[in-house]
């Protein structure tokens, strides 16, 4: 069977403060995680499809602690249907990258896991009172196919405006003194001081090259989302961002239920995420 995986930044803040996911995780990120596999409530509803976590576990391995588990579509029953598709997530704590796996074309996707996250978490801070009151934000920024994404700009008619999307840092480093092309950056450092903020977006409208700043973007990863506004070769109106179009990964290792996977697949999965 051949798996399909996806790689992004699992960017989760909270508190006004935007404390990083770490200083929450054991008793609020973990425990929703293990709630939603027992009951109903957080089961997540989506075009009259359910979507469960399974199996959520912290794995030690030599690269670090992981949180995985099992996105499972669900009957009314709340019956697993494996023939249905599952997906499974793995996070790497130490810097909140994640490794999402796909066994079948009708897999739960990455955005289908990032509502069904956010549900969780949600429905747990409402139902404890020391977190009802408790902001949280969540990202999840996707390794995008930047083949693809370049051909959407290269056989666009015309492109409008192009968005790039910052997001709280959750304890990493800051993007923005990076690697990043002089004329990119100069235009991050501005957008920084007029905002004041490290949550931002950077929009560029009627761009003369487009395709140059596309290859700025690409030295930021997962440190950024990206929309496209452009008008196709057939003169419609479009938009596509980074997680639209995911790149795709083969993976080697085979998962062969959420109750049976090698633990070489942490090997793999962690020389995969130096992408990011």
């Amino acid at each position: 069977m051949n798996y399909e995986m996806n790689l992004a930044n699992f960017n989760l803040t909270f508190g006004s403060e935007k404390q990083p996911m770490l200083d929450y995780f054991d008793d609020l990120v973990y425990t929703a995680f293990i709630k939603s596999t027992k009951y109903k409530s957080y089961i997540y509803k989506k075009n009259r499809i359910s979507y469960q976590f399974t199996n959520i576990k912290k794995e030690q391995t030599e690269f670090g602690a992981f949180l995985t588990g099992f996105l499972y579509r669900t009957s009314s029953e709340r019956h697993l249907l494996d023939n249905w598709g599952w997906s499974m997530f793995c996070i790497r704590l130490k810097d909140h990258k994640l490794a999402y796996i796909k066994n079948n074309w009708q897999s739960p996707s990455l955005k289908i896991f990032n509502s069904a996250t956010n549900h969780i978490l949600r429905v747990y801070k409402n139902n404890v009172n020391k977190y009802k009151r408790l902001n949280f934000e969540l990202n999840i920024i996707g390794l995008p196919d930047y083949k693809a994404l370049e051909g959407k700009i290269r056989n666009a008619k015309k492109v409008n405006e192009i968005t790039l999307s910052f997001f709280y840092l959750n304890g990493e480093d800051n993007p923005f003194l990076g690697n990043i092309d002089s004329s990119l950056g100069k235009k991050i450092q501005s957008t920084i001081k007029k905002s004041e903020a490290e949550q931002f977006n950077l929009n560029v409208k009627n761009p003369n090259k487009p395709d140059v700043f596309f290859n700025s973007f690409k030295s930021l990863k997962c440190k950024a989302g990206i929309a496209i506004n452009y008008i196709s070769s057939f003169g419609n109106k479009k938009i596509v961002k980074n997680n639209d179009v995911l790149e795709k990964l083969p993976l080697k290792h085979l998962i062969l239920s959420p109750y049976r996977y090698n633990n070489n697949l942490f090997n793999e999965i962690n020389e995969k995420l130096k992408n990011i």
